[in-house]
């Protein structure tokens, strides 16, 4: 079943409260009380999404705590993705690299508590890149300055690139190659293949069926190594500290394979959200070239197929636009 609005709609914050508050105590044997509980405007149609400050009634004069609580929403639409897998790579790069993301705080796989399993990390201060409305049209980032802006555009081509700079294959990112997620290209387009094949054929789905040829004639080999790739590169799926990327959110779609595939997605998204509108790109934003040029001299390689890496974020995006029609 499709999942219409956001999942927090029609939940009573209450019940969220009373339930958190009880597995606090009877799990991690902390007896507090919750202070506020919100939804962030950046939560979109997947899981629940809850902001909430926590009181330890044992400390009354300890800071309080500020958690991101996640919790999955059964109703969603089914995208195959494994729900604790964005919580264990939260941990594993806060404690094996100086990628900016939210610090795990605990995963509770039963469903005793909510109906579903959920997680808890660090809430990350900071100012969001929305897509409503459209950043190139209003909102902190259209109002900054030329220099603020490119500010912002290295920021997240060196966090982003940096992440494709850890090595996948240390000990603790073992996780991702034990057929959870997607391993090289062929993989990730079969995957999306079998997500297109579930589709009806509604606007969206006839688009991203279009290109599948396309795709097949443009695949080219995959790179010797594969990097951690994030899967939802985008600014609104960013925390941004002044000018500067305070944490990287939402890896639902994590995966090894080309950093071509997050540089695509992420020239695709702005181009989405700017020309793609009718609206001029962001003015101290860099071309694709000087995009380009950044990212390889980061990774030490010239970026290769970027057009069909671009092609395949689009059918991506189609897909997901088909799955929750």
């Amino acid at each position: 079943m499709t999942q219409r609005g956001r999942p927090t709609d029609g939940v009573d914050p209450s019940v969220v409260k009373h339930q958190l508050e009880q597995w606090l105590i009877e799990v991690l044997d902390l007896d507090a009380e919750i202070q506020a509980l919100s939804v962030p405007a950046w939560s979109g149609h997947g899981d629940q999404n809850w902001f909430v400050s926590v009181r330890d009634r044992a400390e009354v004069t300890a800071p309080v705590r500020e958690w991101v609580l996640r919790i999955e929403n059964p109703t969603s639409v089914d995208l195959g993705v494994d729900f604790g897998l964005p919580f264990e790579v939260f941990s594993a790069l806060s404690n094996f690299s100086d990628v900016p993301v939210p610090r795990s705080i605990a995963l509770e796989l039963s469903s005793e508590y909510f109906g579903a399993p959920f997680f808890i990390t660090e809430r990350v201060r900071g100012r969001e890149v929305e897509d409503h409305p459209p950043y190139a049209f209003a909102g902190w980032l259209w109002e900054a300055s030329v220099e603020e802006q490119r500010r912002v555009a290295n920021s997240v081509i060196d966090t982003v690139a940096n992440l494709h700079l850890v090595d996948a294959r240390q000990a603790s990112f073992a996780f991702l190659q034990d057929g959870r997620t997607t391993i090289g290209t062929d993989s990730a387009l079969a995957r999306w293949r079998l997500l297109l094949d579930r589709c009806d054929d509604g606007r969206a789905a006839k688009a991203a069926r279009s290109m599948w040829p396309l795709l097949l004639d443009g695949r080219r080999d995959d790179p010797p190594s594969r990097s951690i790739c994030w899967g939802e590169a985008r600014l609104a799926n960013m925390i941004f500290t002044d000018c500067t990327v305070g944490a990287l959110l939402d890896f639902e779609d994590v995966k090894l394979g080309a950093p071509e595939a997050d540089v695509g997605s992420l020239l695709f998204r702005d181009e989405m959200m700017t020309q793609g509108l009718g609206l001029q790109p962001i003015p101290g934003f860099p071309s694709e070239g000087e995009t380009l040029e950044r990212f390889g001299s980061l990774l030490g390689r010239d970026l290769e197929n970027i057009q069909w890496w671009k092609d395949f974020a689009q059918f991506r995006y189609l897909v997901k636009r088909a799955l929750r029609a």
